[in-house]
């Protein structure tokens, strides 16, 4: 399994990939991060018409190197 650290920002605001991200926004000066669907057809999903898309990281990537939640929760399942 390879490091989260390893998984990177793209800056911009449209992948070239339709799905779902980890997206950087900004509104009003404040930055904030949240998920979101994008489509090249219909744009971004889940925001306001005055938020900024500044970076994006596809989902996939950093699910991907996350452990499974049945490995770290402690209780041995």
């Amino acid at each position: 399994m390879a490091n989260l650290k390893d998984v990177k920002w793209t800056k911009g605001d449209t992948p070239k990939k339709q799905g779902v991200y980890i997206i950087a926004v900004e509104t009003c000066g404040i930055a904030s991060s949240s998920a979101s669907y994008w489509s090249p057809v219909e744009g971004w999903t889940n925001i306001a018409p005055n938020d900024e898309v500044r970076g994006f990281i596809r989902l996939e990537n950093v699910v991907k190197q996350l452990p499974y939640f049945w490995e770290d929760d402690g209780e041995g399942y």
